[in-house]
């Protein structure tokens, strides 16, 4: 069985993924989080803003992230990734609210 999600048809199997994507409203900018896992000589991974969330022409929704040191260099991923705490997790409290 095939499904429809915009003008991308997919198996079946994969609706439950993308109605997770797509759903997927809390990621905002202004928002900070840091790699989960990473530790850089001793020391916590550098934080992340992000600074867009954007539907792609592939109907998942990405955010476009940069390093708070050296806003220059930036990454787009998409928002199911930047929700997975196993990968990221929220950054320092910014104006009252956790990243």
């Amino acid at each position: 069985m095939r499904v429809t999600v915009g003008a991308i048809e997919m198996p079946a199997a994969r609706r439950a993924v993308v109605g997770y994507v797509m759903a997927d409203q809390s990621i905002k900018p202004g928002q900070r989080f840091r790699e989960a896992q990473s530790v850089l000589f001793g020391r916590a991974a550098p934080e992340w803003t992000v600074q867009d969330v954007f539907r792609g022409v592939d109907g998942v929704s990405y955010a476009r992230i940069a390093l708070i040191s050296d806003p220059s260099y930036s990454k787009t991923l998409s928002t199911s990734v930047l929700s997975d705490r196993h990968r990221f997790v929220p950054g320092s409290v910014v104006g009252g609210e956790r990243g």
